[in-house]
């Protein structure tokens, strides 16, 4: 009688944990690739955290990127994006696709970005164009499936942006112009100061 009342214990033990233990639920994922440095900075956040981090010396990633918790994912992923600078000169190129092996849970992630006396970057055929900022901007959006829940994926990226190219402001010129009008009156005030007759 004792060993039947035992095992109603730990079966009822085991109903109580079961039904009190968090529910799983769907996670959202910010996958930011970094070039503002020298090197390449990969930051995954989970859920608003920073989950994961890794860097890579010079200013290139060419690896997979894995899909967390055996996720996997439906679309077909094929984002191929040529970077330019604000004077139109190419900087960087950033390809995200499905392996060719059709596997779903990782992507392929290539970003070169252009280095100071390094070879020149060749612009990808059937990209996309965009013009870099030097703020995060957001390139890929998607969701993926693991246990029966849809976790959402986004991509950005941020890439230094040459400051000598970075257009001055209007109010800067307009200043400009405002100082050498002041001068260019001081100048006449005073050359009609030396003509006036002396009486």
């Amino acid at each position: 009688m004792c060993q039947r009342w035992r095992q109603f214990a730990l079966l009822a033990m085991a109903v109580s944990l079961i039904s009190f233990s968090p529910a799983a639920q769907a996670s959202s994922y910010l996958v930011q690739i970094d070039d503002l440095t020298d090197n390449i900075e990969l930051n995954t956040y989970l859920n608003g955290s920073l989950s994961a981090h890794a860097s890579f010396i010079g200013e290139i990633y060419d690896d997979t990127y894995p899909i967390w918790d055996n996720s996997t994912f439906a679309p077909d992923i094929n984002l191929a994006l040529n970077i330019y600078d604000i004077d139109g000169t190419l900087s960087d190129t950033l390809v995200i696709s499905n392996p060719p092996n059709g596997n779903r849970n990782y992507l392929i992630l290539a970003f070169y970005s252009d280095t100071e006396g390094g070879p020149v970057l060749t612009a990808l055929s059937n990209a996309e164009s965009i013009t870099e900022t030097g703020d995060w901007q957001p390139v890929l959006s998607f969701d993926a499936t693991g246990q029966d829940l849809q976790d959402h994926y986004t991509f950005q990226f941020r890439s230094d942006i040459d400051e000598s190219q970075t257009p001055l402001p209007a109010a800067i010129w307009l200043f400009g112009t405002a100082l050498a009008g002041a001068a260019g009156v001081g100048k006449w005030r005073r050359k009609k100061k030396i003509r006036a007759p002396i009486t």
